[in-house]
């Protein structure tokens, strides 16, 4: 699968912003939605045609008074489909037409797709084709920055409609997706061609999108929602698998229905409030930082115990066999567990006494109830609370099923925590002694200085510290000493000047020996 780089999204952003230029706005509404349906997989196929059904619904939910709908749709092409595999833009419009056909009988069954379709080539700019690869990270790019010039509105809702699996970027070929999935040209798009995307876009509209959506399974993930923070206010999402049915567009768009100036947040409410679906959530973009710091805490006590027995297989052996996973039988692979569930797992353990591990845990827990601002789940799911984790059931799932390629450790989440780190210390067959320092590690990293101080940690207890903090040309920015089991350093060199973004480089000798690592100071 052809990558795309910084370059390639020049490009993508230069030709983004001149579609002012190509196509004159529209008449300014209060909300235009835009939805990216990837159907050039089984989603055009399997039974009941989910696309087919979800544009039906969209025709009968709407109303044009209140918003305005536009749709990219790439369609499979396999079955009689009369050129049909081609992808459209759908200017949604309504009507009452609700018959649907199975098997696929060479009709449309919908007059609103048959009156408000037109080929992608006769209205994207640079477009030349119409069977776009939904799975490159440029189509998304000129199709919602195409959308948002040409229907501008005070607010605007991206929707991302297809299979999903988080934040994997791989796994079994049947599966080969993180989201979007394009059959024809065997692509999908992995975090951070959607991250770079979301860039890209909020840069050519001049502003964040009101609320993004994953109409999709598996992707109310804290590693999903951090990598896309910059770029949203809110996110609705899932933690498990959906239905075949997905979203009920008839009933999301009939909010708009007198009601045009709904604001972002209490539409995401209302949205989670009417779809039914095993799990869905509506997540507060602006807040998930506060999770991602107290997860920092968090995967501390986690660590911690590695040193306590009896309290590191309560974790492993009574909280792990309980908690809410997701993914159903492939939760080995997608790894996801309910994030409060766990930390009130642990914070309610009479088994666990660690008093530290159970006070980060509480401080997780009210992050995330800060955090979701709406929340549904079916009977399946009732201890899910809105946001999940990767905390895979086993050595065997973290190295060979879930994380293979150590891609985990590419994530935004990933690495601006220690998250990554508590996991391959969890699960590694290493046995911790008082003389190792095989689990030292700097947090977070990549380090902002403006945020608090950066700690080197899990050293022997009682150890004697001397942390060295070097520059990339060899010389010394900063020398500590303390006693304990982690040293912090405050991002400034030996005169107290704040030290400017760039790599880094520590040495932290103790009588165990001497460990070394880097540290990227990236100052926002």
């Amino acid at each position: 699968m052809f990558k795309y780089g910084q370059v390639k999204f020049l490009s993508i952003f230069l030709c983004a912003t001149s579609i002012l230029l190509l196509y004159p706005a529209q008449c300014h509404a209060k909300w235009t939605v835009m939805v990216y349906m990837a159907a050039d997989n089984n989603l055009d196929d399997i039974r009941g045609n989910p696309f087919l059904k979800d544009i039906n619904e969209m025709e009968i939910g709407i109303d044009t008074t209140a918003v305005q709908l536009i749709v990219l749709g790439d369609r499979c092409s396999y079955g009689d489909k009369l050129g049909e595999e081609n992808t459209y833009i759908y200017n949604i419009t309504n009507d009452t037409v609700t018959t649907i056909t199975y098997p696929y009988s060479g009709d449309y069954a919908y007059t609103g797709i048959a009156s408000s379709t037109k080929s992608v080539s006769n209205l994207l700019p640079s477009t030349t084709t119409n069977e776009l690869n939904m799975g490159d990270p440029a189509n998304l790019v000129v199709f919602s920055t195409w959308a948002a010039k040409k229907y501008q509105a005070d607010n605007y809702m991206l929707i991302l409609w297809d299979h999903g699996s988080g934040w994997l970027p791989t796994m079994a070929s049947h599966l080969k997706k993180s989201i979007a999935f394009d059959n024809t040209s065997n692509d999908f798009l992995t975090m951070d061609e959607m991250s770079s995307a979301l860039e890209s876009i909020t840069s050519a509209i001049g502003r964040k999108i009101d609320i993004i959506g994953f109409d999709a399974c598996l992707m109310a993930q804290i590693e999903v929602a951090y990598q896309i923070k910059d770029y949203a206010n809110y996110m609705i999402a899932s933690e498990e698998k959906e239905p075949d049915s997905g979203w009920p567009y008839d009933k999301i768009l009939s909010q708009f229905t007198g009601n045009g100036n709904i604001s972002p947040i209490d539409l995401s409410k209302n949205i989670v409030n009417v779809t039914d679906v095993y799990t869905i959530s509506a997540i507060d973009l602006n807040k998930i930082s506060n999770i991602k710091n107290s997860v920092i805490n968090f995967a501390d006590g986690l660590i911690s115990i590695r040193k306590m027995p009896t309290i590191y297989n309560e974790l492993n052996t009574s909280v792990l066999q309980t908690v809410d996973y997701f993914g159903m039988g492939n939760n080995d692979i997608y790894g996801g567990v309910d994030l409060y569930d766990l930390t009130y797992k642990i914070e309610n353990s009479t088994a666990i006494g660690y008093m530290g591990l159970k006070t980060a845990a509480a401080s997780v827990e009210r992050a995330v109830n800060d955090c979701v601002i709406a929340n549904s789940t079916g009977s399946n799911h009732s201890n899910s609370h809105g946001i999940s984790i990767n905390f895979p059931k086993s050595y065997e799932s973290w190295f060979e099923k879930n994380n293979p390629d150590d891609y985990y450790s590419q994530l935004k989440f990933a690495k601006e925590t220690n998250w990554n780190y508590f996991l391959n210390n969890f699960y590694n067959t290493s046995v911790y002694t008082p003389n190792t320092l095989f689990y030292v590690v700097s947090a977070p990293n990549p380090y902002n200085p403006n945020a608090g101080r950066l700690a080197v940690r899990n050293f022997p207890e009682n150890s004697h510290i001397e942390l060295k903090i070097y520059a990339l040309d060899g010389s010394i920015v900063r020398s500590l000493e303390t006693n304990g089991e982690m040293i912090e350093w405050d991002g400034r060199n030996e005169s107290g000047s704040a030290v400017a973004s760039g790599i880094y480089f520590y040495t932290a000798k103790t009588a165990a020996g001497t460990a070394k690592g880097k540290i990227t100071v990236v100052k926002k």
